[in-house]
């Protein structure tokens, strides 16, 4: 009898196999000299991993006396190879488990590149048959779409003079389009009139996946025109609702494909400037816990982010991990090593502010001026470590 050979092809994209493609001519193989074997050996990729890139290549259908001679880490290595393109044999690991021989690459697969995984039964004792391969091309799997990650004040209640929102995104987002975008409606849900300071050039991160959307000034202020006017953007008691529009495309034209929506409860103005020496401070227990900063009222989400610093005695940064606790209502330092005993500082930058854009040394709806009979607030806090 003869045993069918050939060369068999295929391809994977992003980690699903196409079926082999095509056989060349049978070779006659005497009966006396090789293995009864129904068909020619299959050789596959199993994608594993992300994207499918993390798999093996694998020979199944051998004979056993096949099988046996692959128990030789040699043998293997001359019998199946897999290459990139058209270079060297890929470095891994390989085995031969329950009728299977297989092969996974040191590295994984890279995208764009056509591996050959080719098994030829010629390097076996009696192995006259043709060798078998597939082909393997991965695709970079399709990005996710783009979706609203964050929404500033992230708590569920404002004062009426909260100064700006905070968008955050996981891709970067098509510019040009906010203001029509993102809506505020108010207690009866229709949607309130130019909420923001619509600028020409809309306020977008260095990455451009996080936006800041002023609410007009100017209806804010106590005194200008149009606040008196219009009235306020924001009123104490209201429940307002801020919408993102799921149509909004990021960079790559991609929409958000849902809307998104938070609703706020609005309270009384917040009319007291940011005052460090009020906040409370719970200093690290272990040597390796965290300093817990509390603060009276909710503080600005990005600013939290860069005006808090913590330093030794003699004034050198501390090295750790800073978290902004849920509702901007305090604040977490984690050092990166144990905290040697002693003193320490919490630095605090003038800029800092709260919802409604009180600083340490100004309230937002002033002139700018502090007022003469307020001493300036404690910029340092200073705590110990036992």
């Amino acid at each position: 009898m003869a045993v069918p050979s050939g060369r068999y092809v295929g391809l994977v994209i992003a980690g699903g196999l196409v079926a082999l493609a095509s056989c060349e001519s049978a070779v006659p193989v005497p009966e006396a000299h090789a293995p009864v074997v129904v068909g020619p050996p299959v050789v596959r990729y199993e994608p594993t991993g992300p994207g499918g890139a993390a798999g093996r290549f694998e020979v199944r259908g051998l004979p056993e006396g096949h099988l046996a001679a692959l128990a030789d880490p040699g043998r293997r290595a001359a019998a199946f190879v897999v290459r990139a393109e058209t270079g060297p044999g890929l470095l891994g690991t390989s085995g031969v488990d329950g009728g299977v021989l297989w092969f996974r690459p040191r590295f994984p697969l890279a995208y764009g590149v056509r591996h050959t995984a080719a098994f030829d039964p010629a390097a076996l004792p009696g192995g006259a048959a043709g060798p078998s391969s597939v082909e393997v091309t991965l695709t970079h799997p399709p990005a996710p779409p783009p979706a609203v990650t964050g929404v500033y004040p992230s708590g569920d209640t404002v004062p009426e003079n909260l100064l700006k929102f905070y968008l955050t995104f996981s891709a970067p987002m098509r510019r040009g389009e906010a203001y029509h975008r993102v809506r505020l409606l108010g207690p009866d849900r229709a949607a309130i009139d130019l909420p923001f300071l619509e600028l020409d050039e809309e306020l977008w991160d260095p990455t451009g996946t996080r936006l800041t959307l002023l609410i007009d000034p100017g209806r804010i202020k106590r005194g200008l025109k149009p606040r008196e006017d219009v009235g306020p953007v924001l009123e104490a008691g209201g429940r307002y609702t801020l919408v993102v529009d799921g149509g909004w495309p990021d960079a790559a034209g991609r929409p958000l494909g849902g809307a998104v929506e938070k609703a706020y409860t609005v309270a009384a103005p917040a009319a007291e400037r940011v005052d460090p020496a009020a906040w409370t401070l719970t200093p690290p227990t272990v040597r390796d816990g965290a300093l817990e900063v509390r603060f009276p009222r909710p503080l600005d989400r990005a600013l939290l982010e860069r005006s808090l610093a913590v330093a030794d005695a003699a004034g050198r940064p501390v090295a750790g991990t800073a978290e902004v606790a849920a509702g901007e209502g305090g604040w977490r330092f984690t050092p990166s090593g144990p905290w040697p005993p002693g003193d320490y500082h919490l630095l605090v930058g003038p800029d800092l502010e709260d919802l409604a854009g009180n600083r340490p040394d100004r309230l937002f709806d002033t002139d700018g001026r502090a007022a003469p009979d307020t001493a300036p607030p404690v910029l340092t806090r200073v705590f110990r470590v036992p």
